[in-house]
């Protein structure tokens, strides 16, 4: 048994633990070919430093496992709130849900429901509702898979 009683993942899903190993343990062959070819031969985007080739590759191949198994070791609390003292750029705030009414069409699902959302917002201490400038507004639905919007969140810089 692991810590906190939970059952290790080698023992309770042993093909998922397979295939993250499998995935994880290729990239010791990869990471060297992709570092020589992207080297050697030309890069997806002219502008991309080597570096920067690599890492979008490592990244890519890294991402499906979280899609396909459900485990992300950046995952988060999507009902914490973020203290604004720990943001340097953006304020926090929650999005309410939006009235189960003005769902319709193709959108209406019985199985899903309109839920709080955290979200973020640029330049840090705008009041988004009161400004008549530029804003950014961050709504990171794909944080619910990934990790969150958070500054703070690598993949969201």
């Amino acid at each position: 048994m692991s810590s906190g009683g939970k059952v290790p993942l080698t023992f309770h899903q042993p093909f998922k633990a397979i295939y993250i190993t499998s995935r994880l343990s290729s990239l010791l062959v990869l990471l060297p070919f992709w570092t020589i070819y992207y080297s050697l031969f030309s890069r997806p985007r002219k502008s991309w430093t080597l570096k920067e080739t690599v890492n979008v590759r490592l990244i890519r191949w890294i991402m499906p496992i979280n899609a396909k198994c459900g485990t992300s070791p950046l995952r988060t609390d999507k009902s914490r709130e973020v203290p604004q003292k720990e943001l340097k750029e953006t304020t926090f705030l929650w999005l309410e849900p939006i009235d189960d009414s003005l769902i319709r069409g193709f959108a209406r699902d019985d199985r899903v429901h309109p839920v709080r959302v955290p979200a973020y917002v640029w330049p840090k201490g705008t009041d988004w509702q009161q400004h008549d400038g530029l804003v950014g507004l961050w709504i990171h639905g794909g944080g619910y898979m990934m990790g969150n919007a958070s500054e703070s969140f690598p993949e969201s810089g």
